[in-house]
């Protein structure tokens, strides 16, 4: 492999890492407004199952993986 096509081939992995990345941010924003949207929907509900899902929405990610 040359020179060339291995900065050629870093030039694509950098593209290639920007597109990820910006595709994740999307994600995070979208996920940011559904949680906001479902906190605004559980708001005034008596059910422990919701209790448990606003509980769950607002804890740090980390806690909620198992």
């Amino acid at each position: 492999m040359s020179i060339g096509e291995v900065k050629a081939t870093l030039d694509e992995a950098n593209h290639l890492l920007d597109q990820g990345r910006a595709t994740i941010e999307g994600i995070g924003a979208a996920l940011d407004e559904v949680s906001g949207l479902v906190l605004a929907t559980l708001h005034d509900s008596q059910r422990a199952e919701a209790e448990q899902a606003c509980a769950a929405i607002a804890a740090p990610p980390s806690a909620n993986r198992s």
